[in-house]
């Protein structure tokens, strides 16, 4: 028998996309998802995925009097006064969109909305929705998180620890063994926070600055580096891929010969401590940050969170790393539409995953590795669907870079 051959992942087009409402019943030990009810007559949706921050979805749908959607959307009472159906709430309940029969988003409810009509019909409801990483903005920190102290550790591991402690008391099915172990990312800080003084939403998105991306795909939710880690595949995207064009630039604003971050200042009555700073110059370019060719190119960032010393001279070197001279970068249009023959399956859009874009046009060609920070998708009925990407260069590693046709 011989082997058959390699099977190319594709984007497609969906030809049918479904919806459901399920919740989290915290009757059932430790807790586990059931199933409400399918959601019909579905007109028109829209998911996405996003790094750094929660993302969102809804579906917009026209109901039916008496059709099970319809019912289940609304509590009812008994005779009684007793609750025999709870009806859709805010939080409580959780929208799993489906492509193709195969789940692509999922999150708790965050509204419904339903527009009614002067003759008391309604034109349609719309369901809205966020994925699980809405939770920790209706999370506080729950204990005490020395992290690091005189010894810096990890940032993925201070996030990791961030994300454990917010979804303790109630985990909805999300628990350390839902956070993916990926290789440390290779920046350090100390960061103390006091249990009640916080909400954890707000410490992972501080953390992130530092250096980490953190992204959720249905119950998981992925922290990790942002460099690229050579161990891990990585997809390739090229022109015919796209349905629109793209750039090949030398941009110089994020040019820097010499770069400061400033922290912290220290606790002092009379005002007049001075944060610390973290200096750092270009490769090759003298302490003054003078270069010989470019002139002084100055930039700065503020870090108002942090003392670390380690932390604020990794924040300026970044400022200057490898982007002296002005590097040659691939500019793709934020939420460019990807072609159904692209070279990708929809489970492989995960933000925060690199991605070798190569692009050649009349004179010139450039491959780069290059994170993909966004992706949304919108459906209508009886309209082809739409999936466009947003990519960010970040640190620009360019895998070719020669002459065009």
């Amino acid at each position: 028998m011989t082997a058959p051959n390699a099977v190319t992942p594709r984007l497609g087009c969906a030809k049918n996309y479904t919806a459901e409402i399920w919740v989290w019943d915290r009757s059932w030990p430790g807790g586990r998802s059931r199933l409400v009810t399918q959601i019909t007559g579905i007109t028109n949706l829209y998911w996405e995925r996003t790094i750094d921050d929660f993302s969102e979805a809804r579906v917009r749908f026209r109901p039916v009097k008496g059709d099970d959607c319809c019912g289940a959307l609304v509590p009812e009472w008994d005779s009684n006064g007793n609750l025999i159906r709870s009806g859709v709430w805010p939080w409580s309940h959780e929208l799993i969109i489906y492509r193709d029969g195969e789940p692509v988003w999922l999150g708790p409810i965050f509204s419904v909305d339903e527009t009614v009509n002067p003759g008391e019909t309604t034109d349609f409801i719309q369901i809205n929705a966020r994925d699980h990483l809405a939770w920790l903005d209706r999370r506080v920190i729950h204990t005490d998180l020395p992290f690091g102290g005189s010894d810096p550790i990890d940032l993925v591991t201070i996030a990791r620890g961030i994300i454990i402690d917010a979804f303790a008391p109630d985990t909805i099915g999300i628990t350390a063994a839902n956070l993916p172990v990926y290789p440390l990312s290779g920046r350090k800080g100390n960061r103390t926070t006091r249990r009640r003084e916080a909400r954890s939403g707000d410490e992972l998105r501080e953390i992130a600055r530092g250096g980490i991306d953190f992204t959720c795909i249905g119950r998981q939710i992925i922290v990790k580096g942002v460099r690229r880690d050579p161990n891990v595949g990585t997809p390739e995207l090229r022109n015919r891929d796209f349905q629109a064009g793209m750039e090949i630039r030398i941009v110089g604003a994020e040019a820097a010969t010499k770069g400061y971050a400033v922290g912290k200042p220290p606790e002092d009555p009379s005002g007049g401590a001075r944060p610390p700073i973290g200096v750092a110059t270009a490769p090759g370019v003298p302490a003054t940050g003078l270069d010989p060719f470019f002139g002084l190119i100055e930039a700065m960032t503020n870090s108002g969170e942090t003392t670390s010393a380690e932390f604020l001279q990794w924040m300026a070197t970044e400022l200057v790393d490898e982007n002296m001279p002005p590097p040659r970068t691939l500019s793709v249009p934020a939420g460019s539409t990807l072609s159904p023959d692209a070279n990708v399956s929809v489970h492989e859009l995960i933000p925060s995953r690199h991605f070798k874009l190569t692009i050649k046009g009349t004179c010139s060609m450039l491959s780069q590795y290059m994170r993909l920070s966004h992706v949304e998708c919108t459906w209508e009925a009886n309209t082809p669907e739409r999936i466009g990407v947003t990519f960010i260069p970040g640190n620009v590693e360019v895998v070719e870079d020669g002459g065009g046709a």
